[in-house]
């Protein structure tokens, strides 16, 4: 009642605690104070004064605002359960997302490997971008692969791809790259074909896309069909255009935000990933703002971000090795 919410406000620590899955980080140099919830995903800035009330077990003088306290409730960075009984609830909140995915085969298919971005981090980049030995086994799979993956699935490899799908009587596969919603002509055809065969055999997809060309596919944007697409997004608009780097150095950030828009009001989820790493994650609650200016986070069940710790994957980094867009 109206009296229990009062005492609990001014008395949280009778009632809660902070969650043992709460996780902080103070950026003194920028007096910026940033806490994530490990098992919800929430991620907020917040005031030096609410930050140390909550690390320090709630324990200093300060007194949360009634919406602060709501919030915080909410999200799970307050909880009244015993730090055994949360351990328990991580635990089955786990064993239920591992047996979702081991019950059913899961599927990737990959069209192609190729891609109009050139982020400095990619593990596929050397795919086809890098020389290889041509005095080695490599040098047959290379011609392989710059035939079928660098310039998209052919006929009779997507013939076999559907055969293999059928085998295993699967009711949704995940589409992956490179970028598999590439705008040129040649890889529109390739997808467009793939989708209607997944259509045709009412298998639904998953997508994982850079975001930056939704806008020439948006007629295949159906949630009935398209459950879910994964984007990344590096920081806000001048941290994320300097490291995830569109064709011809063109800048993404803006193009991205109102695609992600226009997919979320036709009804698809965004699963949004958030590469970190010691250049940007002090940067990451301006990304935040752009979201809550955007009333992203006001699509309950729609729209999820969550963070993903990144390192260089190139085993290269010599200038020659590099064509000149990059």
């Amino acid at each position: 009642n109206t009296e229990n919410t009062k005492i609990a406000q001014a008395f949280p620590q009778l009632f809660e605690r902070p969650s043992s899955y709460n996780i902080y980080h103070a950026f003194e140099e920028q007096s910026q104070h940033v806490v994530t919830q490990g098992y919800s995903g929430a991620m907020k800035r917040i005031s030096k004064e609410l930050f140390d009330w909550l690390q320090s077990g709630m324990r200093t003088d300060y007194l949360p605002s009634e919406g602060d306290y709501k919030w915080l409730r909410e999200q799970h960075f307050l909880t009244r359960k015993t730090p055994l009984q949360e351990q328990k609830l991580v635990k089955q909140v786990l064993k239920a997302a591992t047996e979702r995915q081991s019950k059913d085969a899961s599927i990737v298919v990959i069209l192609s490997y190729d891609c109009d971005f050139r982020c400095r981090y990619c593990f596929e980049r050397e795919s086809v971008q890098l020389p290889r030995p041509r005095s080695s086994l490599s040098s047959l799979r290379t011609t392989a692969d710059r035939g079928i993956l660098k310039t998209g699935m052919s006929d009779q490899v997507m013939n076999s791809a559907f055969e293999f799908i059928e085998s295993k009587e699967v009711k949704e596969i995940t589409l992956f790259g490179g970028e598999p919603f590439l705008p040129d002509e040649t890889n529109q055809k390739i997808t467009r074909s793939f989708i209607a065969g997944l259509k045709k055999r009412q298998i639904t997809m998953s997508v994982v896309s850079n975001g930056a060309n939704w806008q020439h596919y948006i007629d295949l944007f159906d949630p009935n069909f398209l459950t879910s697409i994964d984007v990344t997004i590096d920081g806000p608009k001048h941290i994320h255009d300097k490291r995830r780097i569109g064709p011809g150095k063109k800048q993404t950030f803006e193009t991205i935000i109102q695609n992600i828009r226009k997919a979320l009001d036709l009804g698809i989820k965004i699963h949004c990933r958030l590469n970190v790493d010691k250049t940007n994650v002090a940067e990451i609650h301006g990304l935040n703002d752009v979201f809550e200016k955007n009333r992203f986070y006001e699509r309950k069940g729609q729209f999820v971000c969550y963070l993903a710790n990144v390192t260089n994957s190139s085993i290269k980094n010599k200038k020659e090795n590099f064509g000149p867009i990059e």
